[in-house]
């Protein structure tokens, strides 16, 4: 049987971590304030106005761009990569937004059928490469 006193123990070590998470998740979102400037900057010269609330979201977002170049132009260094890979207009956008923006790349469920298939659909000589 556990003891009125470690239950309490147990109890208060719980209530304490669930306090903590919520500080942190209450806290938000901290950023490198080495790139204060360079966020500026980048809005300023691309012309981003955000809300308040989407310019945390968006700083987020730009900032993984950020390290992602970073990484992957380190990586180009090392001779892992052809081509580096800079910042542009799009780097406070999801590689979905950008594609839905831009592509006009809408996702489709995948086509998991089971039709078999028929050999009549396909034939060799059409796939010729005409030397007959």
């Amino acid at each position: 049987r556990i003891s009125p006193r470690l239950s309490i123990m147990k109890l208060s070590l719980f209530l304490g971590c669930v306090l903590l998470s919520i500080l942190v998740v209450a806290s938000g979102h901290t950023f490198d304030s080495k790139l204060d400037e360079d966020w500026k900057s980048w809005k300023s010269q691309n012309e981003k106005q955000y809300t308040e609330e989407e310019e945390t979201y968006r700083r987020k977002i730009w900032e993984d761009t950020v390290r992602y170049i970073e990484q992957h132009n380190l990586e180009y260094s090392m001779g892992k990569h052809t081509f580096t890979v800079g910042m542009n207009q799009f780097g406070d956008l999801t590689t979905k937004e950008f594609n839905e923006r831009m592509n006009g790349f809408l996702p489709m469920e995948a086509d998991n059928s089971t039709e078999e298939f028929e050999g009549d659909e396909f034939d060799e000589d059409e796939e010729s490469d005409g030397d007959d």
